[in-house]
């Protein structure tokens, strides 16, 4: 089934979103829009994965109700990060402009924990399934 005008709208409207809170996080004016090639890249060297493979992510989360309470994509950013750079809570807190560990901690690994519970929706025994076409954002999370 193709999908609905108002469905892309929707889903252009959080990829950008998402890439303005991506460039806070890498530092930089939330307008500061670069090439695609430019933010692609940028966005996989500081997220591990692609901006879209991180709203495909997203979508399963909330399809699955597993995004956790008052949780936001900013804070699936956060845990992103974190599992690519896996630094101390400290270092990230401070590299995502968060005052307090605590609320650091508080956010991102119960989003570790809800993509982790994904898992078994769409990787197999052996290998990666073809389920709802984001096999590849799990591959990289959980593969890498």
């Amino acid at each position: 089934m193709a999908p609905t005008s108002k469905r892309l709208k929707k889903e252009a409207k959080e990829l950008t979103h998402l890439l303005e809170w991506a460039r806070g996080l890498m530092g930089r004016e939330k307008d500061d829009v670069r090439s695609t090639q430019t933010e692609d890249r940028e966005f996989r060297s500081l997220f591990g994965i692609g901006a879209i493979a991180t709203l495909a992510a997203w979508d399963l989360l909330r399809n699955h109700d597993l995004i956790p309470l008052n949780g936001s994509m900013v804070h699936l950013l956060w845990a992103m990060m974190f599992l690519k750079v896996y630094a101390t809570e400290t270092v990230m807190s401070r590299m995502t402009h968060v005052k307090d560990p605590k609320t650091f901690r508080h956010w991102v690994w119960p989003f570790i924990s809800a993509l982790s519970d994904l898992e078994s929706r769409v990787v197999s025994s052996f290998g990666v399934n073809y389920c709802e076409s984001f096999s590849a954002f799990f591959s990289l999370v959980f593969f890498l």
